[in-house]
């Protein structure tokens, strides 16, 4: 499964040569057109939520990939989902999520199994309805304790090209010794 970027927005106008870095429940103005990322991170330590549901960072990155997407019809699959230990604020400008984790049953995953999804994730603006929840658990296989404090959505698996972060957001850091569980789940829905 995957979060196909062209299918994430379905109206905006052709014109539209630039974005504003957006995070949630911000509006994008263009051409008469109204066009609203909106999205919900919920956190989850060993099945409690850590802190509510939190608001995200629509990167620079995510929101180029999402003008192409539209104005020439290019095709990008956001499918990979990171944590990490960040240390520095995020920013719009951010191609890749500071402090990731690359081991330890933490490193970046394709989110394969999304649960409680409203079409499939591979979808295009046809048959999209422009709302996705993607999640995914992670087990701390460190015999050591990780901070995790941080997520991100990705195009690419971290081989191939670290500068593809869609989006990306903070929240209350969860001390995880071996064996303790960690869910991300991404609301996401474009108006």
């Amino acid at each position: 499964y995957m979060l196909s970027v062209i299918g994430l927005v379905v109206l905006v106008a052709n014109s539209l040569t630039t974005l504003t870095p957006i995070s949630s429940s911000t509006s994008l103005a263009g051409q008469g057109q109204l066009l609203a990322y909106q999205s919900a991170v919920c956190v989850y330590y060993n099945g409690v939520e850590i802190n509510g549901c939190g608001p995200n960072l629509f990167t620079n990155k995510g929101q180029n990939m999402t003008r192409q997407a539209l104005m020439f019809g290019n095709n990008y699959s956001v499918q990979f989902m990171a944590l990490a230990q960040a240390t520095s604020a995020q920013a719009a400008a951010d191609t890749s999520l500071g402090g990731e984790f690359f081991s330890s049953g933490l490193e970046r995953t394709n989110y394969t199994s999304p649960k409680n999804q409203t079409s499939g994730l591979g979808c295009s603006p046809a048959n999209c309805p422009g709302n996705w929840t993607i999640s995914y658990e992670w087990t701390n296989t460190n015999p050591s304790f990780q901070l995790v404090n941080a997520t991100g959505l990705y195009a690419s698996p971290v081989n191939i090209d670290n500068s593809t972060l869609f989006a990306e957001t903070t929240f209350a850091t969860a001390n995880l010794s071996q064996n303790d569980k960690i869910n991300v789940t991404w609301y996401i829905w474009i108006t």
